[in-house]
């Protein structure tokens, strides 16, 4: 009895000091994100290049927008200046990200499902200016997101912030 008791209070010890009891799952990919432009002038279209790698040791199955440059169907694009204040929304982006609008909003795209195999990449586009009124002069971060799956459990993917300039 004591020599279980004793058992008990060290796993206790262990557990308390911060041993971990198993290791974290690590996501099956990752996100990259540039822009060919890191300087634009104000009213000027700011567009987003994202590479997605699975970068597990299996097949994964991602979608994506059939549409050219729609990459905000797949994923959340976040944008703020640099004190950390979000840029505005556009009305399509109030729209596409399901923030509230006044008007109905009905919205079309389809969907692809692709395989990729360990190693391989998925290139899609956004068009941030569509999504956040980037018109005032100022450096705006930006980072892009998504789920690792539709369970909420499994997390979340975000990629690097790049910072663009806007000149009037």
């Amino acid at each position: 009895m004591r020599t279980t008791f004793v058992l008990f209070v060290m796993a206790d010890l262990l557990l308390a000091s911060g041993m971990p009891t198993a290791p974290k799952q690590q996501a099956p990919f990752s996100i990259a994100i540039s822009s060919p432009q890191q300087s634009i002038g104000t009213g000027a279209e700011v567009r987003l290049e994202i590479t997605l790698k699975n970068t597990s040791n299996r097949e994964i199955y991602i979608s994506k927008s059939n549409g050219r440059s729609q990459a905000e169907f797949s994923f959340v694009v976040d944008a703020h200046d640099d004190t950390g204040k979000p840029a505005p929304d556009t009305e399509y982006g109030r729209r596409v990200m399901r923030r509230e609008t006044k008007k109905r909003t009905v919205l079309f795209w389809s969907e692809i499902f692709l395989t990729l195999k360990p190693g391989e990449i998925l290139q899609d586009e956004a068009i941030v200016s569509k999504l956040y009124d980037l018109s005032r002069p100022g450096k705006y971060l930006i980072r892009v997101s998504r789920r690792v799956s539709g369970n909420p459990k499994d997390g979340v993917v975000k990629s690097n912030e790049i910072a663009v300039t806007v000149s009037p």
